[in-house]
């Protein structure tokens, strides 16, 4: 089932900008690849396997390829969670664990993107349980050399949930007073050496990048995030409207059946607490509030096992939990394969179609075309149209005012200006361009993925005095006739 679920259809979605740069770096030569993961925040263990994975003669397109190698990575990583994690439980409870994960749309969309999320999600499997290996034999020289490996390749993989495992998993030994997570901690480090200069670079480009905020207060932002990597964890990004208000329903449920965990738990389980507070603390100081949950998808499994401790499915309270987030789940499946009710609507813009529409309406006219940061993708699209030059990427207020020097000495017949409806910049930099553009060009706006009017009473509730009824805006711009 889990198969069928992740191998349907693997082009429904339009291509993510990330996925670009993914096919970009996999073409390239082994050497390259290293390369551009020394500027990237990624390292390059992903992109070589993906590099080898396309050189397979599979009958479809390549991103459709692609795509399925993180399905085959999600469905090897069920085989190692039911090895590792499961195999304990009840039979009962092991079904109950499987139908929860094979049927949760949080990991469908992730597991059906061509990044590294599964792949960080199989080795983080492996990785988490021969930490706690490690912490119940500290005495033991294999498993102390296992936990190294696998930690190792675990931040070889992606740096958040290495770090997040190496960090929790030695203040939990040192808390023991286990003093020998200080030589793992040293053979961690050595078999990192070869890349710690990729990786102290990648933290200045982290510290450097301004997040983007959509409420513009540090305290609403937080919550923001919270509220959005909780609604992930437990209904998907994909959630229609009934869903929604079915979750808000369970959630004295969900209360109850934490309480239950507490209960029943004599140790609590530190190594994963702190994973949770590691990893947590790193996504959401590094990206903006709709990508927290996807870096850390790698523990919604041991969530899951987590919140099964506190049914109980044979009493009235856990089976309505229970038979509700599945229910919530197949909504959120759905909706996802209608591409509809995505709480990140940048999935669903399709830049291709937007290409496509610049170049027909152009009608073989000479025309310049500005691209927002955030529509930049367009650009490759565009890029090899008839008579679509410039195309000019306006990512802060000097290359907008260079944009409109140009435009006013040059006096262009059409101009196209993509942007996101809402002005993200600082300043409202674009909005001030349109409105100065206004002054000499006639405009006719096209349209595209639409806001729904929840999306929209979310923006009001949130204080944003400028509520678009689409996420893409292309305008169209002609000289006003004299």
């Amino acid at each position: 089932m889990q198969a069928l679920l992740l191998g349907f259809r693997l082009d429904l979605l339009p291509m993510w900008d990330d996925e670009r740069g993914t096919l970009y770096a996999a073409e390239q030569t082994p050497a390259r690849i290293a390369q551009i993961a020394r500027a990237d925040v990624h390292p390059p263990t992903y992109y070589l396997l993906l590099r080898a994975w396309l050189k397979l003669p599979l009958p479809a397109s390549e991103l459709a390829r692609a795509r399925a190698l993180s399905a085959v990575l999600a469905l090897a990583s069920t085989a190692v969670l039911y090895r590792l994690w499961l195999r304990a439980l009840a039979f009962e409870q092991r079904l109950l664990f499987l139908a929860w994960w094979v049927f949760s749309p949080w990991l469908v969309l992730y597991a059906r993107i061509a990044r590294s999320y599964t792949l960080q999600l199989l080795v983080a499997a492996v990785a988490l349980r021969l930490a706690l290996d490690f912490l119940e034999s500290p005495s033991s020289r294999r498993a102390m050399a296992l936990y190294v490996a696998s930690a190792a390749a675990l931040l070889y993989v992606h740096y958040l949930p290495g770090l997040a495992l190496v960090a929790a998993t030695a203040l939990s030994g040192l808390w023991r007073r286990q003093w020998r997570h200080l030589a793992a901690l040293a053979a961690i480090f050595l078999a990192f050496l070869p890349w710690l200069g990729a990786f102290l670079q990648t933290t200045g480009l982290v510290a450097e990048t301004r997040l983007y905020m959509v409420t513009g207060s540090v305290l609403a932002e937080t919550l923001l995030k919270l509220v959005y990597t909780f609604v992930a964890f437990h209904f998907g990004e994909t959630p229609p409207p009934w869903a929604l208000a079915l979750g808000v329903a369970l959630l004295p449920a969900l209360v109850w059946a934490w309480r239950n965990v507490w209960r029943r738990t004599g140790r609590p389980p530190l190594l994963f607490l702190l994973v949770v507070g590691v990893g947590y603390t790193l996504a959401a100081g590094w990206v903006s509030f709709p990508f927290v949950g996807a870096r850390l998808l790698f523990l919604l499994p041991f969530y899951y096992l987590f919140l099964l401790r506190g049914l109980d499915w044979r009493r009235w309270h856990g089976a309505i939990l229970y038979g509700g987030l599945l229910l919530i789940s197949g909504g959120g499946l759905a909706s996802y394969y209608h591409k509809q009710d995505f709480l990140n609507k940048g999935y669903l813009v399709d830049f291709a179609e937007i290409g496509r529409l610049v170049e027909e309406q152009s009608r073989g006219q000479r025309a310049s075309v500005l691209l927002d940061r955030y529509t930049s993708s367009a650009g490759y699209y565009l890029h090899g149209a008839a008579n679509l030059h410039p195309i000019e990427i306006l990512h802060d207020e000097r290359a907008i005012d260079h944009a409109l020097a140009r435009l006013r000495s040059h006096h262009p017949a059409l101009v196209w200006y993509l942007r996101y409806s809402r002005d993200l910049t600082p300043g409202s930099h674009h909005r001030r361009l349109e409105e100065e553009l206004a002054r000499d060009f006639t405009i006719r706006r096209f349209y595209f993925v639409p806001f729904s009017a929840i999306d929209r009473k979310v923006m009001q509730w949130l204080g944003l005095g400028d509520i678009p009824t689409h996420l893409v805006e292309v305008l169209e711009l002609r000289p006003h006739i004299p």
